[in-house]
């Protein structure tokens, strides 16, 4: 029998539970490519973004009626200060969503990998640079190792990384907004599809109109099925992401956050056999060893000084 009072056991079952809804989100965002892949060159990517949109804020706004909170969603979320904020994440997300499928259709899905590798890195530049939050030393180094390895990159193709750059930086920007709106995460992602819908149905709309629209249309059922299904791609990580939110110490979401892009890595290379290039090889590694130092310099920061009890 075991020596753990209920209560014990019961919060290890909810952190067990948080840990998997942990794993199982980033795991999805990991494989998402592929999902993506199956709509390559059977749609273009404004229609498919248009249909995730819509389909998703449907399916947001379902899971809110749900849990009774339509109401007070309707009053907290479309304030008019939320509003102005709101319309600004809807913009980056659909910037960074955009920018993320136009990558997979062009089969540079590395650069998607490696922008999200960025993302840690160019968060704490962004928190310098606009914040005014203080950098370690380690931190300073980690920013100059990532930025070797993508002028690497950028000296070697005769370009910036700039799916990298953009799919890191919109995402990071969008961090920023979300860390300064007072709705809660589901009610915004909601809100922000809501925003963004009357464009997306615009859209689909002048496709209709101009023939050249592929949902719903005779030979294309599964087609259809896949557009319908983003809204559950895009909504289901994220309901097991803020499940894990709330029980789970921030610096173990850290940690596992490398679980998307590496899964991203993994897929480019061994699925869809993307070149994997020796300059292209010195860049991850770069980032690699930049996030190496970066978790350590986190994690003296967290040994510093005592954790907050209990779960967050």
């Amino acid at each position: 029998m075991s020596n753990l009072s209920e209560a014990e056991q019961q919060t290890r079952l909810r952190i067990l539970r948080g840990f998997l809804c942990g794993v199982g989100a980033f795991a999805f965002w990991g494989f998402f490519p592929l999902y993506i892949y199956l709509l390559k060159d059977r749609v273009s990517v404004g229609e498919l973004i248009a249909h995730r949109i819509v389909w998703s804020g449907l399916l947001a706004l379902a899971i809110v009626a749900w849990r009774n909170r339509l109401s007070d969603f309707f009053h907290e979320t479309f304030t008019p200060a939320n509003f102005i904020l709101l319309f600004i994440s809807a913009a980056l997300l659909v910037t960074n969503w955009y920018v993320y499928v136009y990558a997979i259709f062009i089969e540079a899905v590395l650069e998607v990998s490696l922008g999200y590798y960025l993302l840690p890195l160019l968060m704490a530049f962004l928190g310098f640079v606009v914040l005014r939050e203080p950098l370690r030393r380690l931190e300073v180094l980690a920013i100059v190792i990532s930025a070797i390895g993508i002028g690497a990159l950028a000296y070697s193709e005769g370009r910036l990384p700039w799916i990298s750059l953009a799919v890191g930086i919109s995402f990071a920007i969008y961090g920023m907004m979300r860390k300064r709106m007072k709705p809660k995460p589901l009610e915004g992602i909601c809100g922000e599809m809501i925003i963004a819908t009357p464009c997306a149905l615009t859209w689909i709309v002048a496709l209709h109109l101009f023939g050249e629209n592929k949902f719903l249309t005779p030979g294309n059922a599964d087609l259809s099925w896949l557009l319908l299904g983003l809204s559950v791609a895009s909504v289901l990580p994220l309901v097991l992401f803020y499940a894990a939110n709330n029980v789970l110490r921030y610096v173990t979401l850290g940690f596992m956050s490398y679980i998307g892009p590496s899964l991203i890595f993994l897929v480019a290379t061994f699925i869809l056999k993307e070149p994997f290039t020796p300059v292209l090889g010195f860049t991850f590694l770069c980032i690699w060893i930049a996030l190496i130092i970066f978790s350590w310099s986190g994690l003296r920061k967290m040994t510093a000084k005592p954790l907050a009890p209990g779960p967050r």
